[in-house]
């Protein structure tokens, strides 16, 4: 029992903690955890919970691990709080950032106000230390004559530090205790050390200074490494540059201005949506440091046009575009969208990935044009005068209405008139999009691109914007008042980073078990050390100013090609006074008309709003960024001027004081501004460049990040979590080549083609990916496999069932290579357990193509498969077997596999994964599939037209046939088709209804427009702006009193769900004896539960789901009955 943590307040706390440490609450969700604690995860989770709580209680602090003990009940609980504070401090879960009392990173005092405590606070020494003097100590006393608290006496003379605190009772009790036990040090403590001394890594170079790589320098330090960080400018932060000029002659701002990253993006938790914090904000936090939060509500939009106005010197103010004319630009471009990703969906899956978002909004507007003007046309030669007047006006419900009227004059002189109350036809719509109207959707266009840094005709069509399905972070979005570096260049001064140091060469020798790594500089210096971080701008690995001996593996050298670096550039202007509104954080010029000077100085943020100095920074994005990188500053400072002055026209505007123009692009040491996914690229080459190379070379930053990519938070995270991987990583064996294929390595295994047992050790040794059990700060988990089943044996024997499953299945996949599927449909057919299962899935996801046609064209086998989907989709701890089964879907052709009722079957279960699934990254791996595998479907519909490769696909699946044979296929056919019709109607009820209920009154209602008024998509797209990105993730257009009556409906559904989940426990107690006895099959087993379960919920009151107890008295015997009679009726 956990000692005050009861009630609403501790449930909440704890979510809180276990959200902002990128967990999952109440699912196992890091590998580590899935490995080792599947056995025991309640008791696992109940812990877990705890010490993030602990930790969430003062993150300024850090947490030791006898902190956690002194206020937890139950002595014999101490080893195993040990465990999982050790293994939650070694991945970043806790004590991350610039901590009080770090006995391994020190703070001075006066730190932004940190202290390392008062005098009579105990100095922090890890447990390791404390564990090793001890059992020193004890080997040289006559324990017979030496008490307790002697000892504690000895050690505090030793560490001078008094032992007799509570927590430090009890360690040192529980240690005595173990030592005497087993007449010695414990077997796991020494493992734990010869293991630590023989692989743990000890000194590590990290390339780049930027936030990856000072995150990682810090935990690795944090963890008793030795690391060098080496930087090749002459400062840190690396994209994050607070610059206040005066350097090599340039003029001086007056207040600090982010040259690059200048945005916290989410400062607070969002436990109930899984939303956690970016954990730029907790470095601020620490250190005191003040943020301005974003009003992203207000977003004024200006008149950037040169004509139409002239300085007067009278202070009027500026011209706003007209806020119905700029809601109505924001629901043509959203059409336009929808538009541009149906075409995008209708494509077979090569074109898809080799289109460009774009090219498809350009079709878009095309089409729809040129569909108003034929039906004009059309209506003209049939002898019709047509005129069109259109006005606009806020309905009722503040959305934007179109007053349209259309006047028909026919030949005869007969007259007819439609407004916007009628069934008016399309078109009444305007040929081409008006001017001004056109100016502001470029200016939207614009600001998605700045949202991208990039184009939209680089961005991928179908995987522009998939990281929205991770959800962002939560929270405002917030300024860092004096400078966005301050955090970073405090962390600077606890490593040791070596300024003007770039790197040209990184060697790896692995005949050497230390010191398998050398560095090598510009300046031709060598480092040598156990392991290498990069952690450089995807800019440098793209222009390969690092070379890599070996070479890196392809792969990774076309992950690298494929994902896109954009562009976007900033022009400051500090001028004598603000003559702008300061009530605003930003304000947008709409002045642009093409792709190409849209994006110039689209948008100005009001640095004088959190700084107090008259600043303006102006942002180029899109093609602008590209054309303005060779653009001469003074001109570029000109054009910012321009355009203030053809917004505030009516005013006098002066002149700068100073000025600073950026160009990401042309720096060396960066290429760019940040990543995005381009096209042939996918967010599958983010998961890529995170892979390490071997077990030496390692990647990170914000184009490793598929969850946050091109944000500081992301390349936070990507930095603990390389530098716990270095932690896990056993030294003494490089890792397989990642992309070696399967029947290749088992034939070369394999002498004279036949199958030896030890071909596999490597396979199965990369399949598990052992961790290091052992924390640097002293905490010692159990190493002894005796040890682990004396705890819980249960865990083993799944482990051990797992392995032996994986065993019979490699031997399955040769055989099925080459074309006997026999074994492996043995193997799927009696995979009942989740362990079994998780034995074959890894198998499968290293198999090659060919192998997976062979094994996928078994009907049977893919039927199966496609159950096991359906099963853990219903299970959430099992999101990570879904995730690997889903991306072996993704490896094979599905042309060469052939149509079948299985794979529509798996079609349809896959489809729901990609929509309703909760996990962003099975998402993306379901979507994926489901492309893949609709590449096969030949459409009917009049608005597509078969593309020739589709024509291909289908001559090779559809051969001559006969009569019968056919009949049976259309009978198929039409059945998938009524499948997919009530598919499609669900969905729409789905979408009615999540639509209705997400109502937002800052999102116009576009009330006219007959052709896509009643066809808005409720799909989410990527934000306007990063800072859009907080409404979409935060706001909510529920009233308070509605938002209550939800909330005590979910609770309502909970408890129902609750209910329902003990009476499928009692059923399935009710079934077991019949299929144990093998009575009924497991398919009848499942249709018996479910039968059952629904007529005794539809009969289940309010009073029953308030009293399970009396429920299950008095309704037991009868469940009973109700089963048997199922059962009988089974066997007729």
């Amino acid at each position: 029992r956990i000692e005050g943590t009861q009630g609403d307040g501790a449930i909440d706390a704890a979510l809180n903690a276990t959200v902002d440490a990128g967990l999952k609450p109440g699912l196992l969700t890091m590998q580590g955890e899935k490995r080792s604690h599947a056995g025991d995860r309640s008791r696992y989770i109940r812990t877990r919970d705890y010490v993030l709580t602990e930790w969430a209680r003062d993150r300024s602090r850090f947490l030791t691990c006898e902190a956690c003990l002194e206020n937890y009940a139950g002595e014999e609980e101490s080893a195993y709080v040990s465990e999982v504070y050790s293994y939650l401090h070694q991945n970043g879960c806790i004590n991350v950032g610039i901590l009080k009392n770090d006995p391994l990173v020190p703070i001075p005092a006066g730190v932004f106000g940190a202290t390392q405590g008062g005098s009579g606070e105990d100095a922090v020494i890890p447990d390791e230390s404390i564990q090793g003097a001890l059992y020193a100590l004890m080997g040289k006393i006559n324990m017979d004559e030496t008490s307790e608290k002697a000892i504690r006496e000895m050690l505090a003379l030793h560490f001078g530090s008094p032992m007799d605190s509570k927590p430090r009772k009890k360690l040192i009790k529980r240690l005595i205790s173990e030592y005497i036990e087993c007449g010695g040090p414990p077997p796991s403590w020494k493992d734990a050390r010869l293991k630590g001394k023989a692989s743990q890594y000890a000194k590590i170079v990290v390339v780049g200074a930027g936030p990856a790589g000072l995150m990682a320098g810090l935990h690795l330090k944090r963890h008793g490494c030795d690391v060098t960080v080496l930087e090749a400018r002459d400062r840190v932060g690396g994209r994050i540059h607070s610059y206040t000029g005066d350097v090599d002659g340039s003029e001086k701002m007056g207040a600090a201005c982010d040259l690059g990253a200048s945005i916290i993006t989410g400062r607070a938790v969002d436990g109930r949506k899984g939303l956690r914090a970016d954990p730029s904000a907790l470095l601020c936090e620490q250190l005191g440091l003040r943020l301005h939060d974003l009003n992203t509500k207000s977003l004024p939009i200006y008149d950037g046009r040169k004509e139409g106005g002239s300085s007067t010197g009278q202070r009027q103010g500026p011209r706003a575009v007209d806020e119905e004319l700029d809601s109505m630009a924001q629901t043509v471009m959203n059409e336009l969208m929808d538009r541009a990703a149906a075409y995008c969906e209708k494509l077979p899956v090569e074109e898809q990935e080799m289109v460009s978002f774009g090219t498809l909004v350009d079709r878009a507007k095309d089409n729809w044009e040129a569909e108003t003007a034929e039906k004009v046309r059309r209506k003209m030669a049939r002898g019709e005068r047509v005129s069109v007047r259109i006005s606009l006006r806020v309905g009722d419900d503040g959305g934007v209405k179109v007053d349209l009227s259309l006047d028909v004059t026919m030949e005869d002189g007969s007259f007819d008139s439609y407004s916007s109350d009628d069934d008016v036809p399309s078109e009444m719509l305007p040929k081409t999009l008006d001017a001004e109207l056109e100016r502001l959707l470029h200016w939207n266009w614009a600001n998605l691109e700045y949202g991208c840094s990039a184009p939209i005709k680089s961005l991928s069509a179908p995987h522009w914007n998939e990281d929205e399905d991770f959800g962002g972070f939560g929270g405002p979005h917030s300024f860092v008042i004096g400078g966005y570096d301050q955090p970073f260049r405090q962390i600077a001064k606890h490593l040791n980073v070596r300024m003007g140091m770039r790197v040209s060469e990184i060697e790896v020798d692995n005949d050497r078990s230390k010191n398998g790594v050398t560095v090598v500089t510009e300046a031709n210096e060598e480092l040598a050390c156990d392991a290498v971080l990069v952690t450089v701008p995807l800019g440098v690995l793209k222009r390969q100013a690092i070379s890599f001996t070996p070479d890196l593996p392809q792969w990774k050298k076309e992950s690298i090609d494929r994902l896109g670096f954009g562009k976007l550039d900033k022009v400051f202007l500090e001028f004598e006074d603000a003559f702008w509104d300061d009530s605003v954080d930003f304000f947008g010029a709409a002045k642009g008309t093409n792709e190409g000077d849209r994006g110039l100085c689209f948008m100005f943020w009001n640095i004088h709003r959190f700084s107090g100095k008259p600043i303006l920074a102006a942002l180029i994005s899109g093609q602008a960024a590209h054309i303005n990188e060779v653009t001469p500053e003074e001109q570029l400072k000109d054009v910012a001027l321009d355009t203030l002055r053809s917004v505030f026209r009516d005013m006098v505007v002066p002149s700068p004081v100073a000025y600073h123009v950026t160009r990401w692009g042309a720096d060396v040491d960066t290429g760019g501004s940040y990543s995005f996914v381009a096209v042939g690229a996918s967010m599958n080459d983010y998961e890529m460049l995170a892979r390490p190379v071997g077990k030496r070379i390692f990647f990170a930053g914000e184009h490793t990040c598929q969850e946050h990519p091109d944000t500081v938070g992301g390349a936070m995270l990507t930095g603990l979590r390389e530098a716990s991987r270095i932690l896990e990583m056993d030294a003494r064996a490089d890792a397989p080549d990642h992309d070696a294929n399967l029947a290749s390595r088992m034939r070369s295994a394999s002498a004279n083609g036949a199958y030896r047992e030890e071909a596999m050790d490597g396979d199965r040794e990369t399949l598990k990916r052992k961790p290091d059990d052992v924390d640097m700060l002293g905490a010692v988990l159990p190493r002894d496999l005796a040890d682990r089943v004396a705890r819980d044996s249960r865990g083993e024997e799944a482990r051990i069932m797992n392995r032996e499953v994986a065993k019979g299945m490699w031997k399955a996949l040769m055989a099925a290579e080459s074309g006997d599927t026999s074994f492996i449909l043995d193997s799927v057919r009696f995979a009942d357990e989740n362990n079994q299962q998780a034995g074959i899935i890894g198998p499968l996801l290293e198999a090659g193509a060919a192998t997976l046609v062979q094994v996928f064209k078994d009907s049977e086998c893919l039927l199966i498969l496609a159950g096991w989907v359906d099963e853990m989709f219903d299970n959430p701890s099992r999101a990570h077997d879904m995730l690997l089964l889903l991306k072996a879907f993704d490896i094979p052709d599905w042309n060469a596999i052939g149509r079948s009722k299985a794979r529509d079957r798996l079609q349809l279960v896959v489809a729901k994964v990609g929509q309703q699934h909760e996990d962003g990254a099975v998402k993306i791996a379901a979507k994926r599939v489901i492309q893949k595998i609709q590449n096969l479907d030949i459409f009917s519909d009049d608005d597509f037209i078969v593309s020739p490769v589709q024509k291909r696909a289908a001559s090779r699946v559809a051969p001559k046939i006969d009569d019968e044979t056919q009949r049976k296929l259309d009978e198929a056919e039409a059945e998938l088709r009524a499948m997919q019709a009530e598919a499609e109607r669900l969905r729409s009820q789905v979408d009615t209804h999540v639509t209705a209920a997400a109502v937002d009154d800052e999102s116009p209602a576009f009330g006219t427009f007959e052709e896509y008024r009643d066809s808005l998509r409720a799909k989410r797209k990527k934000p306007r702006t990063k800072a859009a990105r907080v409404i979409s993730a935060s706001g909510s257009a529920v009233p308070i009193g509605d938002a209550q009556t939800a909330a005590a409906s979910q609770d309502g559904r909970s408890a129902r769900e609750t209910f329902r989940r003990r009476v499928d426990g009692c059923i399935a107690e009710a079934l077991k004896p019949h299929y144990d006895a093998r009575k009924i099959s497991k398919e009848t087993y499942k249709t018996i539960l479910k039968k059952s379960s629904t007529k005794i919920m539809a009969k289940t009151t309010d009073k029953d789901i308030n009293d399970w107890s009396r429920f299950v008295r008095s309704r037991r015997g009868m469940i009973k009955k109700l089963v048997d009679g199922y059962v009988a009726i089974s066997k007729r």
